[in-house]
């Protein structure tokens, strides 16, 4: 399925967390943010939010402690994306893996590289 996220440097989607989201989804949310925003040229808000609503890129945790496996889910609807972590770094990771299906490339595990297209994403 083909979703546009961004056009002529506007977005058309928020980022959500849940209120009470832990300091590795917010971590989560500002990455995903960022490399968007470098991407696109577009800025993309982050919202707190109860639940995943129309237009929002919505990051989840069933969890917020450790777990010795990390497992997420990306859900790609029409006018909603859930990045569902077992725990939050598996969220975070999930943010990772989109962002390389959309062009950043890994340069180390701490670094990506976006490459910027400033046009439709």
């Amino acid at each position: 399925m083909s979703v546009l996220l961004a056009q002529d440097g506007k977005s058309f989607w928020n980022i959500g967390i849940p209120a009470g989201a832990d300091r590795v989804l917010q971590f989560a949310a500002g990455e995903l943010a960022r490399y968007l925003h470098l991407i696109s040229g577009a800025s993309f808000e982050i919202v707190r939010q109860k639940e995943n609503t129309p237009g929002t890129i919505f990051l989840a945790a069933e969890a917020q402690n450790d777990s010795e496996n990390d497992q997420y889910k990306i859900h790609i609807g029409k006018r909603r994306i859930c990045i569902q972590g077992n725990v939050s770094r598996a969220a975070l990771y999930g943010v990772y893996d989109l962002l390389e299906s959309l062009g950043c490339t890994s340069v180390s595990y701490t670094h990506l590289r976006a490459h910027e297209t400033r046009g439709n994403l």
